[in-house]
Formats: structure tokens, C-alpha cells, sequence
């Protein structure tokens, strides 16, 4: 030491003759070294729950303390197993949710719900079908049924006279809203009926027996023109309608009466009367009503010896009616 503060003595007065600051610079500090200044002045600073550091002029010793009720530290064996049962797992089954644990209780186990069920809110969640107070639509389309895709129906425009069309919107046809016309054809495989109704009707063919009966195809050309073909040239009648049904044919008679294929309802009015019906060959699926408004019995009577379910003639009591329909030999009532 004694030499090494000659030298800085020495090194004090070269740096004095010279200016050379840089030389004393490293003489301090390699006598601050082996002084053990340096090493004096580095401390290692602790916070609890941490303890010990202090210089680095020797060994030091690091601790912390064990954690308790009222002391931050370390956790030991026993603590883990202690706090780590705190919480039981509430769920039994994949897919389980929990809920609710506020305020320090237990949460609630809810199970996965079944196929075709939502889960309900507004107090204690639950599954359930999907109901009507579930679904709130804004006023907009981009859900609606359309002609490539299912969807909602579009809201209701609250005009009596509008109707839903085959492509999913609201419109008022063409022509009156009960629309209806008869196309009769004979040896065809191939109709074009023209019905300006601006819709689409319903469209259903009779057979030359009055029988409905399905053809090929029936093709919907335009809001105005439906084609209607079939396996092999045929005989009968298209009707087509639009709106409510047709009102049916009706005749009111005071004398006895044959019925014609033109009538569908017969009124009587006259007590005693013989009202017959056609023949029920070759009317197979044609049916009429007949109604009795008079104040006595009427009879109804069959085409020569055609029976009407199993008899010649049917007796109509005073405001009563009934309802036949031919199966091609005879005539049956329903």
C-alpha cells in the first residue's frame, strides 16, 4: 500500500507536469481494487418478504420467510395440498358449463344440452326448444325465403288483396282475386292454355269421366301462359283458379228433375218431387248435393236400375240434404 501510495503520489505530481488525467484515473482505481473500496460500496438490496444482501465484501446469505396469515413468503408442501382442494371441480361431464359463483359461493354445473335446444337466459340458464319470443327479426330481407334458399316469410304488407307469389314476394294479381277458367281439350299430348291472370294459378285436369287426374308435366311458361302436356293424347278439361274457390253450379227446382252433368248443387223447394240422377257410367269421380228445403219427404231415384249405395231409390226427409259421388256403376253417399 505503501508503494502503491508513493506511486499515486507520484502519479499525482506526472499528472500535474503532464495533464495525463487518464493515468491517474486508472491508478485510483486499481488501488480502489485492492483496498476493497469497490467492493465496500456494492450492496445487494432486499425487499421483503426477501432478507439478508449487504456489500460484497463477503459471503451473504439470502432468506425468506414462510407465508402465514398476515406474512407474504413462500408456500411449503403442506400449504399447497391445503389450498389446492379450496375448490372442488363442479363439472361431471365433457361439455359441461358452470355458472353463477358470485359473492364467494359455489358455481352451478349446467350439463350440454339435448339435440335441437338453445340455451335460455333471463335467470337461471336452461335449455330448451327454440320458441317464437326467441327469434326478433329487424324489418329487413336478408333472411327471407327466396327462390334459392328457405328463410322467414316476408313481413306482411297488411293489403287484403296481395298475395304471396311463387317467388317469395308480396303482389297484387292481374285480374280479379277469384280468377277462373276451364280449357277443354280432346286427343292431346300437348296444351298451351293463355289466362292472363298475371299469377300463377292452381291448375288441376279433369279427364274426359270428370276424374282429376295427373299429366306429364305441367310448366308454368309465364304469369300469363301455363303448358300442360301428357304420356298419351287424352281427352278432358284444365281448369285453372286463382284466390278462393269457385262458386258451384246450383239449380233450384219446384217439379220432379233429371240432374245434368252441369249441375253440382240441387235444391228442391216442393214437397213429393222425384229429382233423378244421370247415369253413373262414364261419370266416375262426378258428385252432386241435393237439398231438400221443402216441408215433406222427397225422393231421390237412380238412372234405370243404377242404385244409390245399394238401393233403386233414397228418401230425403223434410231440411235435409245428401251428398253422392259415382264409382262408374252406381252411386254412393258421403
Amino acid at each position: 500500500m505503501t508503494l502503491r501510495t508513493q506511486k499515486y503520489c507520484q502519479a499525482s505530481e506526472y499528472a500535474r507536469e503532464t495533464a495525463d488525467w487518464n493515468f491517474i484515473e486508472i491508478e485510483l482505481r486499481l488501488a480502489a481494487l485492492e483496498s476493497g473500496s469497490a467492493c465496500n460500496t456494492r450492496l445487494i438490496n432486499t425487499v421483503a418478504p426477501l432478507h439478508g444482501g449487504g456489500n460484497l465484501s463477503a459471503d451473504r446469505t439470502l432468506t425468506i420467510d414462510q407465508a402465514t396469515a398476515t406474512t407474504d413468503g413462500y408456500l411449503s408442501m403442506i400449504d399447497w395440498a391445503t389450498f389446492n382442494t379450496k375448490m372442488t371441480n363442479p363439472m361431471t361431464a365433457a361439455g359441461d358449463i358452470i355458472y353463477g359463483g358470485g359473492g364467494g359461493t359455489a358455481p352451478t354445473p349446467l350439463p350440454i344440452g339435448a339435440i335441437n335446444t338453445v340455451l335460455h337466459a333471463g335467470g337461471a340458464p336452461s335449455w330448451s326448444a327454440v320458441v317464437e319470443a326467441d327469434i326478433t327479426l329487424a324489418d329487413v330481407g336478408t333472411n327471407n325465403t327466396s327462390t334459392t334458399k328457405h328463410g322467414f316469410c316476408p313481413r306482411l304488407t297488411n293489403v287484403s288483396t296481395e298475395y304471396l307469389n311463387g317467388q317469395g314476394n308480396w303482389g297484387t294479381p292481374g285480374v280479379a282475386v277469384n280468377a277462373y277458367t276451364k280449357h277443354v281439350f280432346a286427343g292431346s299430348v300437348l296444351e298451351v292454355v293463355v289466362h292472363n291472370f298475371g299469377t300463377q294459378p292452381i291448375v288441376q285436369v279433369y279427364n274426359g269421366f270428370g276424374v282429376v287426374v295427373a299429366p306429364a308435366s305441367i310448366t308454368h311458361d309465364d304469369v300469363n301462359q301455363v303448358t300442360v302436356t301428357f304420356g298419351a293424347p287424352s281427352d278432358g278439361t284444365i281448369v285453372l283458379s286463382v284466390g278462393s274457390p269457385q262458386a258451384q253450379a246450383y239449380q233450384a227446382v219446384a217439379v220432379d228433375y233429371t240432374i245434368t252433368v252441369a249441375d253440382r248443387i240441387v235444391k228442391v223447394t216442393v214437397a213429393g218431387k222425384v229429382i233423378t240422377l244421370p247415369t253413373a257410367v262414364g261419370n266416375t269421380g262426378r258428385e252432386f248435393v241435393i237439398d231438400n228445403a221443402s216441408n215433406g219427404e222427397i225422393t231421390l231415384d237412380g238412372a234405370g236400375a243404377e242404385e244409390i249405395e245399394g238401393e233403386i231409390t233414397q228418401t230425403l226427409p223434410p231440411d235435409s240434404a245428401i251428398h253422392v259421388y259415382s264409382d262408374g256403376a252406381g252411386w254412393r253417399i258421403y
